[in-house]
């Protein structure tokens, strides 16, 4: 079980988005995503973090720009 965890960590990695980054290291974000998902909380965060990203990326495309 210890090497599946150690295994998960390192295959962790936010996505290239730097919104969904400073949501990631979010304190806040953080605490409730321990609070809800107990030890797989690490996992869930950076899974729901690529969710959001591919999403963005279908509708907009790779290289969007948010144009102000």
């Amino acid at each position: 079980m210890k090497l599946l965890r150690t295994i998960n960590t390192l295959l962790e990695k936010a996505p290239p988005d730097e919104k969904l980054n400073a949501w990631i290291e979010d304190p806040k974000t953080k605490a409730e995503y321990k609070k809800r998902y107990g030890d797989n909380w690490e996992g869930r965060l950076y899974s729901i973090a690529w969710m959001i990203y591919n999403r963005k990326v279908e509708k907009y495309g790779k290289k969007h720009k948010k144009e102000d």
